[in-house]
This record gives structure tokens, C-alpha cells and sequence, in this order.
């Protein structure tokens, strides 16, 4: 890795030379969840003046949510080429993934209205973990914030050897100033333990691999650009691409910093080196 300083630029029209595509993360790069970040639909339309954009999701949400999600915000389709999901790359790439000879039949683990990712899918739930082929984890319950309350269930599936199905890779998330654990949490406890996980979305290869189908035109230098270090930076890292990181997004609490602040280079250093990432550049928030 570099022992320079990270390099802190006021806008993305710095960075974007040379590059023909770009693969941008949504939650605390384009909006808080609720409304859209300050700039960010004036840059998706400068993005597009150099080459195609894709959103590329962690969520385990079906596509068309998302889509319906970013309306309520005011962007809309015409606003980037391609959207992709985990949970949509989980959906088709499934079937193809899991072990030789397994069965169709999964046990559903988490927040109920997530078990929809399998509907119209040639799969059926099972109403006890005995009963199951595999596991599908969704968002943890509001009363289990810690990976604990389901290991007695993860020991369960451990000694079936089932296989566990994580359709958002993400350890955790903020729900406004509150910090949610997430699946890839849960995924990642269960591979502690010895066990088999399939993982989708970012930083996995099989999600930017999705991401370069969904464009018509295919671009030959791509920028990865948001707020994750382990997900977004990570990915970009491990497909061979450029990367820009939106520091005022999910990593603005530990680097001290508020929404549209730049962050201290030092800290900055430190933060990358912990996840071995080494991004083009870093902007405070997603604009142009």
C-alpha cells in the first residue's frame, strides 16, 4: 500500500478523466433513506456525460423496489443505465450456487417482510430448520441486535451442514443515529463457527459482475464511488478498478466528521489502512 497521504478532492470532476463508467453506491452516496444528499442528482447527470452509471445495491430488496424507492426521492430511471441488487443477483444466481444434489427447501432467518426475495423462485420455505435445505438470512428482528441470539439456530444448521444464504453481505448499517446489525453480520458469525455461506453484493465479484451485464454499452475503465470501505472500497479493489470514497456516508461518525466536511487526511490514512484499500481519490459527499 502507499504511504502518501489520501488524496481529498471538493468534487468528482476532479477524478473523473479517463474513465468511461461508473458503478455508484446509493445509501450515504445518493441519499440518507429518506431524501436525496445535496448535489447528488445534478452529479449522476454530469456522471453521464463521460459514460454509462450503474447503482450498484448491498439491499436484499428485488430491483423494482429500489427503482420505486429512489421516485419517491425524485430521481428517476432516466437519472442512470442500470440498477442492480443484491438480493437480485442472489435471485438469479442461486440456483447455479448452491451445493451439488441440494434440495429446494429454505429456513427463513430474520425481519418476515425480507422473506419475499424467494417468492415465484422454484424454491419452498420450511417451517423449522430440521425441515430445511438451506438458510436464507434477512434483516436481524429489532429484538435480536446481536449475532448471539441466533447462534443456537446457526449451531443447528451447522450440524445439518446447511448451507447459509446472504443475500446483503453488510456487517451493519445506521437507521438514523442508530447502529443495525445486518446479515452479512450473521453470515460471517456462521463461517466463524465452520460453516458453508453464499454471499452476495458488494464487495463479491458476482454483484460487479452483474453490474457490467446491466449496461448496454459496456465500459473499458470503471470508477467505484461510495461511502463503504469494506464494501464499495473493497470491491473495487478486488474487480481491478478505480475507486472514489464518499467520506461523508456511513464512515463520517468514526472519521469525526459531519455530512459535507472533508476528513482529516490522517484519520483518512488510518481507515484505509486497516481495510488495505487504497481509493483514487475522496470526496465529502457525492458531488460534482
Amino acid at each position: 500500500m502507499s504511504a502518501s497521504m489520501p488524496r481529498i478532492e471538493t468534487g468528482l470532476r476532479h477524478v473523473v478523466d479517463g474513465h468511461d463508467g461508473f458503478f455508484v453506491d446509493l445509501w450515504g452516496t445518493l441519499h440518507d433513506g429518506h431524501d436525496p444528499l445535496p448535489g447528488a442528482a445534478e452529479c449522476l447527470q454530469a456522471l453521464r456525460r463521460f459514460g454509462p452509471v450503474c447503482l450498484l445495491s448491498n439491499s436484499h430488496r428485488r430491483r423494482e423496489v429500489e427503482v420505486q424507492r429512489l421516485e419517491t426521492m425524485g430521481f428517476s430511471t432516466g437519472d442512470y443505465d442500470g440498477l442492480v441488487t443484491a438480493g437480485e443477483v442472489c435471485r438469479e444466481r442461486l440456483k447455479g450456487d448452491l451445493p451439488p444434489g441440494c434440495g429446494n427447501r429454505f429456513f427463513f432467518v430474520g425481519l418476515e417482510e425480507n422473506a419475499s426475495l424467494f417468492d415465484d423462485l422454484d424454491v419452498v420455505r420450511a417451517d423449522a430448520i430440521d425441515e430445511a435445505d438451506f438458510v436464507l438470512i434477512g434483516d436481524p428482528e429489532n429484538d435480536k441486535q446481536n449475532v448471539e441470539a441466533y447462534e443456537p439456530l446457526l449451531r443447528a444448521a451447522l450440524e445439518r451442514a446447511l448451507v447459509v444464504v446472504c443475500p446483503n453481505p453488510d456487517r451493519w448499517s445506521f437507521w438514523g443515529t442508530q447502529r443495525r446489525v445486518k446479515p452479512g453480520a450473521i453470515a460471517d458469525h456462521y463461517e466463524a463457527m465452520g460453516g458453508q455461506a453464499l454471499w452476495y453484493g458488494k464487495p463479491c465479484a458476482n454483484t460487479f459482475e452483474a453490474g457490467m451485464d446491466a449496461l448496454t454499452t459496456r465500459p473499458t475503465k470503471v470508477m467505484v464511488i461510495g461511502d463503504g470501505i469494506s464494501n464499495d472500497m473493497a470491491g473495487a479493489r478486488d474487480a481491478g478498478m478505480d475507486a472514489c470514497f464518499v467520506a461523508g456516508g456511513r464512515e463520517a461518525p468514526g472519521l469525526g466528521i459531519a455530512a459535507g466536511e472533508a476528513p482529516d487526511p490522517t484519520a483518512l490514512k488510518r481507515l484505509f489502512a486497516e481495510e488495505d484499500v487504497n481509493p483514487l481519490a475522496t470526496v465529502a459527499l457525492f458531488v460534482f
